[in-house]
């Protein structure tokens, strides 16, 4: 039997998606950490790193996204257009896939297809910064 994994996630999202919808990816991440703590009740506390709401002022940024993937029970990349053509979303997405083969499972990523991106698998496969992160 497994060892339980906290109820700790990474939202993985390209800041430029977030800016473009008016910070609608940030808000939909508040209500999905308060969906999940519904889910599970008052304990364990729910938490959903994101970098724009952790990572204060001075702080090393890549460090510290670096801490929270390891940290990470679970990941959800909002995938977009420019999610996929983003260095650091895709090296997100690759680090905690490192990360879920080091805990023996394949089963702790989540992703949200914010728009469709099937042009990216066929038609833009060029523009994808990592392309061995398709499918995801």
């Amino acid at each position: 039997m497994s060892t339980p994994l906290k109820p700790t996630g990474f939202w993985s999202y390209s800041t430029l998606d977030d800016q473009h919808s008016h910070g609608r990816l940030s808000k939909l991440r508040a209500l999905l950490a308060g969906e999940l703590q519904q889910a599970i009740g008052r304990s364990p506390e729910v938490q959903l790193f994101q970098d724009a709401a952790a990572i204060l002022p001075g702080m090393d940024w890549e460090q510290s996204i670096r801490e929270a993937i390891g940290d990470a029970s679970f990941l959800i990349p909002i995938i977009t257009p420019g999610y996929l053509q983003s260095e650091w979303c895709c090296t997100e997405l690759r680090l905690f896939l490192e990360r879920e083969r080091a805990l023996g499972r394949n089963d702790l990523i989540f992703p949200v297809y914010y728009q469709d991106i099937s042009d990216f698998e066929s038609i833009r496969a060029g523009d994808v910064h990592d392309p061995d992160i398709l499918p995801c």
